[in-house]
């Protein structure tokens, strides 16, 4: 009798239960639709860009967009390698690509998760402590010409493009090339090496710019100079009522000692904002009154850090706020303004996926200044650098400070432009990015093989990684292990709380001599 109650029960409570049943249906079915649609991206297997490009840009767009939200799961390697017909390489690839930018997580026994991403590229929303000191350790180079000097980047001559750039040099003063640099030039820079860096920027970098919003100037320190003084000449004609008051600008601590003292030597104030594992603290931003930001997004000198997309979109939020301004650039409408400006320091070289796109590339309300040089990949020597403005602040430039000549000669302009333009610099790249990496990997293994405490930090990208010993219990020991070591003609660089190691002109052989010397040290202190 039972199953008879059972089916009166069912009849009685049809609706009831019916609905139930459908709820569940349709809560099943949604859920997989939503996967299917996860899987509809179309790929175009002749198209220039790379397959593992398209599913990476695929699913940053609809992160960004909000689409995909956040602690959404990805489908697996295997699910979407045999939904899209491609490699496990191929998606392995795209994944490392969107983790590296801080789209999503690896979880293990989970998969791939979408993090938190503000929506600042479409909707603007509303601690470490460290005091660098920079070692300035003269040594006489007639006395010690042996000495193995890792404290700065300098470049190994057996894989510099002399025979290259001989070749251009010659093209330049020859012929009718020659005529052209016995006069004067653009005080912004030649047309054709802007028009050239413009192109090259948006490929490499992303870079969204006209060549007419780029200034050639020489190098980054006299560059940074220039965009303070910019940017205090457009907020002087838009603050009517505050004239007088000087502007305050945000630098990473620890950073780049020099920028400081370029930014208080142009009249404005600076303030020292601390580091956490995302790069500038942006929540300590907003606790300071701070009208514009410098930093070094793609590698932040010294800890190394890369900043994610999320603190980007942070950044991006927090210039937002205050930068409401008429279309037309027309400044006696201006409320208010805030700047950030990005030293895209060390971004030729990463080694884990693609370089991370410039900050400046998801900009959409003209607030980003960009700084980039050719010091770290082809020579310090060679003082070339270049800044990209906002059309608002390109705009003060002309009419205020157009009186400066350009700082970089002629001949020199040409002769990167042809070596841009004809693949020379990217073929440059190339086959450094690749050495590089060797000689980081074999450093690395020589100083955890001769020091087993060594912990390194910041090796993902750049020139440059910083150590620290577990041993070591107190900062000033650090500044006695650099003098200890110049001591032995190991030149190392470092602050009170850890050392830097630049390793791009150290070759295989001189990384075990490194390793050892540095383990004398530490047994003698």
């Amino acid at each position: 009798m039972s199953y008879l109650w059972n089916y009166w029960w069912i009849w009685k409570n049809k609706k009831r239960y019916t609905s139930r049943i459908v709820s569940r249906f349709l809560f099943r079915f949604c859920r997989r639709i939503k996967r299917i649609f996860m899987l509809t991206l179309n790929l175009s297997k002749s198209a220039e860009i790379p397959l593992y490009k398209q599913i990476y840009e695929y699913y940053a767009n609809e992160i960004r967009n909000g689409i995909l939200k956040e602690k959404t799961k990805l489908p697996s390697v295997r699910e979407l390698t045999k939904k899209l017909g491609v490699s496990k390489n191929t998606v392995e690839s795209a994944y490392q690509q969107l983790c590296a930018e801080g789209y999503v997580v690896s979880v293990p026994k989970s998969g791939f998760v979408v993090t938190k991403v503000q929506e600042v590229f479409y909707h603007a929303e509303k601690n470490l402590q460290q005091k660098i000191k920079e070692t300035n350790l003269k040594i006489n180079e007639d006395l010690k010409s042996n000495v193995i000097d890792v404290s700065s980047s300098q470049v190994d001559e057996s894989i510099f493009p002399s025979s290259v750039l001989k070749t251009l040099y010659r093209e330049a003063v020859s012929g009718n090339n020659s005529k052209k640099f016995l006069c004067r030039g653009n005080s912004l820079g030649e047309e054709d090496f802007r028009k050239t860096l413009a192109n090259h920027l948006y490929e490499s970098r992303g870079v969204k710019c006209s060549y007419e919003q780029i200034i050639i100037g020489a190098g980054t320190e006299y560059l940074l100079s220039l965009a303070v003084k910019i940017i205090e000449k457009y907020v002087s004609t838009t603050k009517k009522n505050n004239e007088n008051k000087k502007l305050i600008f945000a630098v990473e601590n620890p950073g780049y000692e020099k920028t400081e003292s370029i930014i208080s030597d142009n009249g404005a104030i600076v303030k020292k904002i601390n580091l956490d594992k995302d790069g500038i603290s942006v929540k300590e931003i907003n606790e300071t009154e701070i009208d514009c930001v410098y930093c070094t997004p793609s590698h932040e000198y010294p800890m190394g850090i890369t900043m994610p997309i999320s603190r980007r979109s942070e950044l991006l939020s927090w210039a937002y706020e205050l930068s409401n301004y008429d279309i037309k650039y027309d400044t006696k409408n201006m409320t208010n303004c805030r700047f950030i400006i990005e030293d895209d320091y060390d971004s030729d070289y990463r080694y884990q996926g693609n370089s991370i796109p410039a900050l400046q590339g998801f900009d959409t309300k003209d607030c980003v200044l960009y700084i980039g040089t050719f010091s770290r990949s082809l020579s310090p020597s060679m003082r070339v650098g270049y800044l990209v403005l906002p059309k608002r602040l390109m705009k003060v430039f002309c009419q205020d400070l157009s009186y400066y000549s350009n700082t970089v000669s002629r001949i020199e302009q040409f002769v990167l432009n042809k070596f841009i333009y004809d693949k020379h610099f990217e073929r440059h790249i190339n086959r450094t990015r690749k050495l590089y990496e060797q000689r980081r990997n074999v450093l690395i293994k020589e100083l955890k093989l001769t020091i087993p405490d060594i912990k390194i930090f910041g090796e993902e990208s750049g020139l440059h990684f910083i150590a620290k010993i577990d041993d070591i219990k107190y900062d000033n020991l650090y500044m006695t292990i650099i003098k200890k070591a110049s001591d032995k003609n190991l030149i190392i660089g470092g602050t009170e709380s850890f050392l830097i190691f630049c390793y791009a002109h150290i070759d295989e052989t001189k990384a075990k001599e490194i390793a050892q010397i540095l383990c004398q040290v530490l047994q003698e202190i």
